[in-house]
């Protein structure tokens, strides 16, 4: 995370050189008009569209999730996430691999995606953190399964 974090500035510059458009950052926290369990914490703005830019950075070994017009499906799912909160109707996720391949994409809205998304998010958000089927509970998420956050829990509680 960090180096991503160091490298985004990289990203988006090259993503204005090779695209041509123009990017701003947005520095503040988005909230869905409706949904307000909904946030988004976007890159960029492209200027003069409605539309947002996802930077990312990956090992040489995630190459192959990024050939043709590929996008790893976790981030379909942010970026569909964020064009719900924003309202945009289309994103660019530019990622830098390996730390010499560069790839940009265009991502357009999908609704049915969208939908989906909310819904799970409102079920999470109403079972795991308000409890509103619980008597007011909230019920903690199921563990991943994995022997590290089996064991993370046993050493913790």
């Amino acid at each position: 995370m960090y180096f991503g974090n160091l490298l985004e500035d990289l990203v988006a510059k090259e993503f204005e050189k090779r695209s041509g458009k123009k990017v701003r950052r947005k520095n503040q926290m988005l909230q869905h008009d409706t949904h307000d369990f909904m946030m988004a914490n976007i890159d960029r703005e492209i200027v003069g569209e409605k539309a947002l830019l996802e930077c990312k950075t990956t090992s040489a070994y995630n190459a192959k999730e990024w050939e043709n017009d590929e996008v790893p499906a976790a981030y379909l799912i942010q970026i569909n996430h964020y064009l719900a909160v924003t309202g945009y109707q289309k994103a660019y996720i530019a990622c830098l691999i390996g730390g010499n391949t560069f790839v940009w994409k265009e991502i357009e809205r999908d609704e049915e995606l969208i939908f989906l998304i909310i819904e799970l998010e409102r079920k999470f958000w109403d079972y795991h953190v308000k409890g509103k089927f619980t008597d007011g509970v909230p019920q903690p998420p199921a563990l991943d399964g994995s022997s590290a956050a089996e064991k993370y829990i046993k050493e913790r509680f």
